[in-house]
Protein backbone atom coordinates (compact mmCIF):
# COMPACT_ATOMS: atom_id res chain seq x y z
CA UNK A 1 0.00 0.00 0.00
CA UNK A 2 2.88 2.37 0.71
CA UNK A 3 4.14 2.00 -2.88
CA UNK A 4 0.79 3.14 -4.29
CA UNK A 5 0.75 6.15 -1.96
CA UNK A 6 4.24 7.13 -3.09
CA UNK A 7 3.21 6.87 -6.76
CA UNK A 8 0.07 8.97 -6.19
CA UNK A 9 2.13 11.59 -4.33
CA UNK A 10 4.76 11.72 -7.07
CA UNK A 11 2.21 11.97 -9.90
CA UNK A 12 0.28 14.60 -7.93
CA UNK A 13 3.43 16.65 -7.31
CA UNK A 14 4.42 16.59 -10.97
CA UNK A 15 0.87 17.43 -12.05
CA UNK A 16 0.52 20.37 -9.66
CA UNK A 17 3.89 21.73 -10.76
CA UNK A 18 2.88 21.44 -14.42
CA UNK A 19 -0.41 23.20 -13.64
CA UNK A 20 1.37 26.05 -11.84
CA UNK A 21 3.79 26.57 -14.74
CA UNK A 22 0.95 26.44 -17.27
CA UNK A 23 -1.05 28.96 -15.23
CA UNK A 24 1.74 31.49 -15.54
CA UNK A 25 1.53 31.13 -19.33
CA UNK A 26 -2.24 31.72 -19.23
CA UNK A 27 -3.53 28.26 -20.18
CA UNK A 28 -7.20 27.56 -19.44
CA UNK A 29 -6.55 23.95 -18.38
CA UNK A 30 -3.89 24.93 -15.84
CA UNK A 31 -6.25 25.40 -12.90
CA UNK A 32 -7.83 21.99 -13.42
CA UNK A 33 -4.42 20.34 -13.75
CA UNK A 34 -3.07 22.12 -10.67
CA UNK A 35 -6.11 21.31 -8.51
CA UNK A 36 -6.14 17.67 -9.60
CA UNK A 37 -2.46 17.33 -8.76
CA UNK A 38 -2.92 19.11 -5.47
CA UNK A 39 -5.77 16.81 -4.46
CA UNK A 40 -3.69 13.73 -5.25
CA UNK A 41 -0.66 15.13 -3.41
CA UNK A 42 -2.66 16.22 -0.36
CA UNK A 43 -4.62 12.95 -0.13
CA UNK A 44 -1.43 10.90 -0.30
CA UNK A 45 0.19 13.09 2.32
CA UNK A 46 -2.80 12.99 4.65
CA UNK A 47 -3.06 9.21 4.38
CA UNK A 48 0.49 8.87 5.78
CA UNK A 49 0.10 8.64 9.55
CA UNK A 50 2.47 8.72 12.48
CA UNK A 51 1.29 7.09 15.71
CA UNK A 52 4.49 7.41 17.74
CA UNK A 53 5.32 9.53 20.77
CA UNK A 54 7.97 11.81 19.25
CA UNK A 55 6.72 15.38 19.57
CA UNK A 56 9.09 16.71 16.89
CA UNK A 57 7.75 14.27 14.31
CA UNK A 58 4.17 15.12 15.26
CA UNK A 59 4.92 18.84 14.83
CA UNK A 60 6.55 18.24 11.45
CA UNK A 61 3.55 16.19 10.29
CA UNK A 62 1.33 19.11 11.32
CA UNK A 63 3.46 21.41 9.18
CA UNK A 64 3.05 19.06 6.23
CA UNK A 65 -0.71 19.17 6.67
CA UNK A 66 -0.56 22.97 6.82
CA UNK A 67 1.48 22.95 3.60
CA UNK A 68 -1.17 20.77 1.93
CA UNK A 69 -3.88 23.20 3.05
CA UNK A 70 -1.92 26.11 1.55
CA UNK A 71 -1.60 24.18 -1.73
CA UNK A 72 -5.37 23.66 -1.81
CA UNK A 73 -5.92 27.33 -1.02
CA UNK A 74 -3.66 28.25 -3.94
CA UNK A 75 -5.94 26.28 -6.26
CA UNK A 76 -8.98 28.10 -4.90
CA UNK A 77 -7.23 31.41 -5.50
CA UNK A 78 -6.46 30.42 -9.10
CA UNK A 79 -10.17 29.85 -9.69
CA UNK A 80 -11.05 33.06 -7.85
CA UNK A 81 -8.75 35.00 -10.16
CA UNK A 82 -10.72 33.70 -13.15
CA UNK A 83 -14.07 34.45 -11.54
CA UNK A 84 -12.99 38.00 -10.79
CA UNK A 85 -14.24 39.44 -14.07
CA UNK A 86 -17.35 37.25 -14.18
CA UNK A 87 -18.60 37.77 -10.61
CA UNK A 88 -16.78 40.56 -8.83
CA UNK A 89 -17.07 43.05 -11.65
CA UNK A 90 -20.77 42.19 -12.16
CA UNK A 91 -22.91 44.58 -10.05
CA UNK A 92 -25.83 42.12 -10.07
CA UNK A 93 -23.87 39.49 -8.08
CA UNK A 94 -24.35 38.75 -4.39
CA UNK A 95 -22.55 41.39 -2.28
CA UNK A 96 -21.11 38.88 0.22
CA UNK A 97 -19.74 36.69 -2.57
CA UNK A 98 -18.36 39.74 -4.35
CA UNK A 99 -16.51 40.99 -1.26
CA UNK A 100 -15.09 37.53 -0.48
CA UNK A 101 -13.87 36.99 -4.03
CA UNK A 102 -12.56 40.54 -4.21
CA UNK A 103 -10.40 39.80 -1.17
CA UNK A 104 -9.07 36.60 -2.76
CA UNK A 105 -8.48 37.89 -6.26
CA UNK A 106 -5.55 40.19 -5.75
CA UNK A 107 -3.54 39.45 -8.88
CA UNK A 108 -1.31 36.42 -8.44
CA UNK A 109 -2.16 35.97 -4.76
CA UNK A 110 -1.99 32.23 -5.38
CA UNK A 111 1.77 32.57 -5.75
CA UNK A 112 2.08 33.77 -2.15
CA UNK A 113 0.09 30.86 -0.73
CA UNK A 114 1.99 28.41 -2.92
CA UNK A 115 5.25 29.89 -1.63
CA UNK A 116 4.11 29.38 1.98
CA UNK A 117 3.20 25.79 1.10
CA UNK A 118 6.60 25.22 -0.50
CA UNK A 119 8.41 26.47 2.60
CA UNK A 120 6.34 24.25 4.92
CA UNK A 121 6.64 21.21 2.67
CA UNK A 122 10.36 21.58 2.05
CA UNK A 123 11.30 22.22 5.67
CA UNK A 124 9.14 19.43 7.05
CA UNK A 125 10.24 16.88 4.46
CA UNK A 126 13.95 17.50 5.12
CA UNK A 127 13.57 17.47 8.90
CA UNK A 128 11.08 14.61 8.92
CA UNK A 129 13.48 12.33 7.07
CA UNK A 130 16.22 13.03 9.61
CA UNK A 131 13.94 12.63 12.62
CA UNK A 132 12.48 9.35 11.40
CA UNK A 133 15.96 7.97 10.76
CA UNK A 134 17.08 9.12 14.22
CA UNK A 135 14.05 7.48 15.81
CA UNK A 136 14.69 4.25 13.92
CA UNK A 137 18.36 4.24 14.98
CA UNK A 138 17.37 4.81 18.63
CA UNK A 139 14.82 2.02 18.40
CA UNK A 140 17.45 -0.49 17.25
CA UNK A 141 19.91 0.59 19.97
CA UNK A 142 17.44 -0.42 22.69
Amino acid sequence: MRGLTDIVMMVGGITLLAGAVMHITGSDMSMHLYCGGTLMFAMAQLSDRYDGDNLTIRRLRGQQVLGAIFLLLSGLMMYAERWHTEVVMNPESNDILRSFLSMLTARNGWIATMSFAAVFELYSSVRLGRELKKEEDNHWKL
